[in-house]
């Protein structure tokens, strides 16, 4: 019983019900201390230790560890095992045995399988996997002012089995931080995210998050970005703000777009210089399939804000007075893409774009209303930020 309730202990420490563990443990010693000394007569009778196969119901319920094996196991015990009783002195040590390594296996797999959940931290806003069950864990504002080193420590957790899969390094980031951001975005399977962490104008840490077993991969991508963007207008580093912009596609494949601006202020635009990155990083080969950078004119730094946001978003956030007003709005932006466009694309790819360009804006001028006409620009803007990405 003291092997059993040794592992009952180690269970109990591992698990979010160590209480129900506790008391399972103080109702079966109470028990098993009555039967073998107030009650010698029901001992002597044949008493059977069926608190052992309790108990170990109890253990395989607070396992969390979805081992399947260590759930099979109580099954080939009780179908092959016979009764066991106090005089039966053989089958009880094997018996006791049996339950407290089972009971030392799950506790130290629990250990070992993920940390305890961390008190004063919350999931973050908008980190959470599509299938809801990953998200990031940041500390709370309350928690870093009584321990300000928390803020270097940000775990991915697997919410659904409530357990921290791992702590993200570079992290750098509690709940409502002034000046620093955090942002996740996540592959549609939920099986792989990018996890951008932001300081006042650039990215501090730019990483990729995939998911292996009970755990996870981090690699970082951001020094690569950085290296180019630098190199790109003749620097050693990248100085001033770098913006990147990401774009999940099919084959487990991430399209990254950023650009350089090195006067974020506007102190001295005379010397301002600007730079853009593109490129395709393979997840299945862990390498860029491209990463270019060049340096660009302001122009195209302005239009590449245009050129990757989220239209959609941008229509639903603003109002406009009248139907004219929101079709010189949709035209300015189209002239924005289109502009950045000419700075981005290969001469010959933008010589046929400028022809298509052409005949499109015959289309829009034979829109018999306003209302059609926004509807032909959205789709033209949406058009032409595809040839950006």
């Amino acid at each position: 019983m003291l092997s059993s309730a040794v592992g009952c202990l180690m269970i109990a420490q591992a698990s979010r019900y160590g209480a129900f563990a506790l008391l399972i443990i103080v109702i079966l010693a109470c028990y098993d201390l009555y039967v073998c000394v107030v009650a010698p007569r029901l001992r002597n009778a044949g008493y059977s230790g069926h608190w052992a196969w309790v108990v170990l119901v109890a253990v395989i319920i607070l396992n969390r560890s979805g081992s399947s094996f260590i759930s099979i196991i109580p099954f080939i015990w009780l179908a092959f095992l016979k009764p066991v009783t106090i005089r039966n002195v053989h089958h009880t040590g094997r018996v006791l045995i049996l339950l407290f390594a089972l009971s030392l296996s799950v506790a130290v797999s629990r250990t070992v399988v993920a940390a305890d959940w961390p008190d004063g931290y919350v999931l973050y806003e908008d980190t959470q996997s599509p299938d809801e069950r990953y998200g990031i864990l940041v500390p709370t504002s309350e928690a870093w002012e009584k321990d300000g080193s928390l803020e270097d420590t940000n775990y991915l957790a697997d919410l659904k089995n409530h357990r921290i899969l791992g702590k993200i390094k570079g992290a750098d980031y509690f709940e409502h931080q002034n000046h620093r951001g955090l942002k996740a975005v996540w592959a549609p399977d939920s099986s792989w995210c990018v996890v951008e962490y932001d300081g006042r104008f650039s990215f501090d840490n730019l990483s990729i998050l995939e998911l292996k077993d009970s755990t996870f991969v981090q690699t970082d991508i951001g020094k690569r970005i950085g290296k180019a963007l630098a190199t790109a207008i003749k620097e050693e580093e990248p100085s001033g703000d770098v913006g990147p912009q990401f774009r999940i596609e099919p084959g487990r494949k991430l399209r990254v777009q950023a650009v350089l601006n090195t006067d974020p202020k506007e102190l001295d635009l005379k010397h301002a210089r600007y730079a853009l990155f593109i490129g395709i990083y393979d997840m299945n080969s862990k390498k860029w399939l491209n990463a270019n950078a060049r340096a660009v004119d302001r122009e195209g730094y302005d239009g590449s804000e245009t050129a990757f946001s989220d239209l959609e978003s941008q229509l639903k956030d603003t109002s406009f007075a009248s139907a004219n007003e929101k079709a010189e709005w949709l035209d300015e932006r189209m002239n924005v893409v289109y502009n950045f466009l000419r700075v981005i694309l290969p001469p010959n790819r933008f010589e046929k774009l400028k022809q298509e360009q052409k005949n499109w804006l015959k289309q829009r001028d034979a829109a018999t209303s306003v209302e059609e006409k926004c509807k032909l620009i959205e789709e033209r803007i949406k058009s032409l930020q595809k040839l950006a990405w």
